[in-house]
Formats: C-alpha cells, structure tokens, sequence
C-alpha cells in the first residue's frame, strides 16, 4: 500500500515544528540547587563577616601605603625594615582578601576613606625621628585594633572562608604587633 500523498510532507512539517521548538529553547539553565550552591556563599555571609572584609580591606590598604610612607620619611633601619615588612605582608595579605571577597560578592574599596588619606597626609609632614616615633606609635595602636578585630573573627565568623582567613592571619598580624611595639624604643630620639 502506497502513502497518501501528503503524509510524507506532514510529517516532514511536524518533524521540522519539533525541531525548531527545542531549538528555541534556553540551554539547559542550572537546576534550583545548582542556583542555590552556586550564591550560597554570598547569602550566607553575614553583616558582621561582610563589614570585616571590607574594614580588612581598608585597614590591609592603609597598612601598606603607610609603610611606603615609612620606607621614604623614616630615619631608623629597624623602621624602615619594619615598614618593607608591612609592604610585603599586608600586601600579600590584601590580595588573598581580594580573592576571597570576589568569591563572596564583596565589593571592596578600591581608594582610602578620607580618615586614613588624612593620617597619611599629616604622617607625611614628619621626618626622621619625629616620624619613627609617630610611624611605631601608629603601628602599635593599628595592630592592637587588627588583633582584636581578626581574633573576633577567628572565634565568630558564621562562614568558613571568612573563618580560616582571620585564624590564618592572626599570628602575623600578633607577630607584627609584637615587633611594633619595639620600635618606638630604637627610634626615639636620645
């Protein structure tokens, strides 16, 4: 038995109508827990974690411009050799907040606060030993606020990342509080 005549060109229509409404439809989109696992780690970070990054992100700025101030404006070795130190670790650390913040969907500050522009401003007016005595001072109380405030962080932060970032950073930021508090001895002026 023969087709009817038009069955082949029905067919071959339905066929094309098929094929034409997958094509119109999106790429597979992600499931509702793909979604989910994918912004969980932005909707779970807290207030409290989401200020941290971003005060970590002023404060790891401020540290490093203030330690290219100290290489340029300091008259003792052991300030200067501090302040490279500063360069170099808070700089390290800044990136690997950078890193983080970006993963969490914190956007950080990219320029000082008016606050640490005018610390610097005024930091920046001093020389030698008067800005050794100001520089370790600075150190000092920067450090002992950077301590309290990642050490809060360590023991509460609601998210892991966060967590392990203020607990790896910890010891260095002790070891530099430590050492800061040492430098106004050796640059004071005899």
């Amino acid at each position: 038995m023969k087709p009817h005549p038009w069955a082949m060109p029905i067919v071959l229509i339905v066929n094309l109508a098929v094929a034409a409404s997958i094509a119109a439809q999106p790429a597979s989109a992600p499931s509702a827990t793909g979604a989910a696992a994918a912004n969980s780690s932005a909707t779970t970070l807290t207030a409290a974690d989401r200020d941290f990054l971003i005060q970590v992100g002023v404060d790891g700025m401020a540290e490093v411009e203030m330690g290219k101030l100290a290489q340029q404006h300091g008259s003792s070795a052991k300030v200067k050799q501090f302040a490279d130190r500063m360069v170099q670790d808070h700089g390290m650390a800044n990136s690997e907040l950078k890193a983080l913040a970006a993963s969490k969907n914190v956007t950080l500050p990219a320029t000082l606060p008016k606050a640490q522009q005018d610390d610097l401003a005024q930091m920046a007016k001093l020389s030698g030993a008067s800005f050794d005595k100001a520089y370790s001072l600075h150190m000092v109380g920067d450090h002992q606020k950077a301590v309290a405030t990642f050490d809060k962080q360590a023991k509460g932060s609601g998210d892991a990342q966060v967590k392990a970032f203020a607990t790896k950073t910890l010891p260095t930021l002790r070891e530099h509080l430590a050492v800061a508090k040492t430098l106004d001895a050796g640059a004071a002026p005899k």
